[in-house]
């Protein structure tokens, strides 16, 4: 039944480990290049000029948007949105609505990119708390089969 027990630990584990590390590996950058590809996930923060300016196009009091980029240029952004975030935390869900946004609006306009940096100092960290886990469950080894602490034979 112990050993139950363990195996359901591990798989706890497993199953945080790989919710954190899915999101620990990218980092979100600005998009300042004009050649930003199309179809790239961005994330938009508006000013408060342009959460005014924009009503007419997404509601009241919205402040952020997510979605896909559809293109970009030096005067405006055009994104497919995905959900908008209000001041006050509420969210709304849209369906791939194409908004133009004048770029006077926006505060900032970012993407998620990979983060070798993230994924490199995760695995580390990932080593070493499966080390401490290992030792916390019980166990003497990360590769062996541990779970016995009875001396080793002495050839009789």
């Amino acid at each position: 039944m112990a050993q139950q027990s363990r195996v359901g630990r591990w798989g706890r584990a497993a199953a945080v480990i790989a919710i954190v590390s899915s999101a620990a590996c990218y980092t979100q950058v600005p998009i300042t290049d004009t050649s930003a590809p199309a179809g790239e996930p961005v994330h938009a923060v508006l000013t408060p000029y342009g959460s005014v300016q924009m009503v007419s196009k997404l509601g009241p009091n919205v402040h952020e948007v997510d979605g896909r980029l559809v293109s970009f240029d030096t005067s405006t952004v055009t994104i497919a949105l995905a959900t908008t975030v209000g001041l006050d935390g509420t969210q709304q869900d849209w369906s791939g609505d194409r908004i133009e946004f004048p770029r006077t609006v926006l505060d900032q306009l970012t993407t998620s990119r990979f983060s070798a940096r993230k994924t490199t100092w995760l695995g580390v960290v990932t080593v070493a708390g499966l080390a401490v886990l290992r030792g916390v469950l019980g166990g003497t080894s990360l590769v062996g089969g541990g779970g016995s602490n009875s001396p080793p034979p002495t050839g009789k």
